[in-house]
């Protein structure tokens, strides 16, 4: 099987215009970067990140992963764009996501096979991804 990258055509399976348009709207950076191509970065790279969790694992060269976990690796980009722009997701759409992040701790544990790659494996050590930000802290009401 061959590795891939995510490519926003991709994500378009998965999202219609109006809710990446609203992501966007949402998600702005402060340097006005389109934040679309970073959520897919760091999806993807949580999906390598598992891959490479269990040892006998290798990776393909550059931001890619086995065609067959594609459509999980959508599926977590695509709760992660609801649940900023829509107030209630669906219970399905939750469901498929809980099965999304199941199915990659089985893949960290080394219950999934993963497809070896066919080229040039990865040497490389993980990259730096930015990490999310809060202007507030969120304040727990005591009861």
């Amino acid at each position: 099987m061959s590795w891939r990258t995510v490519l926003e055509a991709d994500l378009r399976t998965v999202l219609d215009a109006d809710e990446l348009r609203a992501y966007r709207q949402k998600a702005t950076t402060q340097s006005g970067t389109d934040p679309v191509p970073a959520l897919i970065e760091n999806a993807v790279q949580e999906a390598r990140d598992r891959i490479r969790a269990h040892e006998p694992n290798e990776l393909a060269a550059g931001s890619t992963v086995p065609e067959g976990m594609i459509a999980r690796v959508l599926v977590i980009i695509r709760y992660r764009v609801l649940t900023i722009c829509k107030p209630d997701v669906g219970e399905d759409r939750r469901t498929e996501y809980n099965a999304a992040e199941k199915y990659f701790r089985d893949v960290a544990d080394g219950k999934v096979s993963v497809p070896q790659p066919e080229g040039e494996v990865s040497d490389e050590t993980p990259p730096k991804r930015p990490k999310p930000r809060y202007n507030k802290r969120c304040i727990q009401p005591r009861i």
